[in-house]
């Protein structure tokens, strides 16, 4: 059985915060949680625009301040959205595209990239459900894409 949650979580039962939801994560059990999944920014529905490019205190914080290491998790999420933002667009199977869209989404929850994770979450959302995505969801994540790589490069 499964003792510990990878993934950000939320409990079920409200009135707990997501400090103690960090501190008790190693004794939560899985029924005793529900993942985070959808709930990029304020609100499901929020457009990706309206969402950070890139959440440097997000990321300070997931690296305790770490500069050097913030340098080199934002160099490899850059390379990640360079070799699978071709895949999700491109003419392979829905699964594989959506698998690809999920594993974006989740780097870019990792290093706090929210914009791309609710672009990516809406192209993933379509390729499993409609078996395609939409050029408009598409268009969304390379702008999103797009406007980190420009932050980034800006930045260093």
């Amino acid at each position: 059985m499964v003792t510990k949650i990878a993934k950000p979580f939320a409990f079920k039962s409200p009135g707990r915060s997501r400090r103690t939801a960090s501190k008790a994560a190693h004794r939560v059990s899985p029924k005793e949680a529900v993942p985070m999944v959808g709930r990029v920014g304020k609100s499901k529905t929020q457009p990706a625009a309206s969402l950070a490019v890139l959440d440097r205190d997000h990321l300070s914080r997931h690296t305790y301040g770490d500069e050097e290491l913030q340098t080199e998790l934002i160099g490899l999420f850059a390379s990640q959205c360079a070799r699978l933002f071709p895949v999700i667009a491109g003419q392979g199977a829905p699964g594989e595209r959506a698998d690809a869209a999920h594993t974006l989404k989740g780097g870019a929850l990792g290093v706090g990239a929210f914009a791309i994770a609710a672009a990516a979450q809406a192209v993933e959302g379509a390729l499993r459900d409609e078996g395609d995505a939409s050029a408009e969801s598409l268009a969304g994540l390379s702008d999103a894409v797009a406007a980190f790589a420009a932050q980034v490069s800006h930045r260093r």
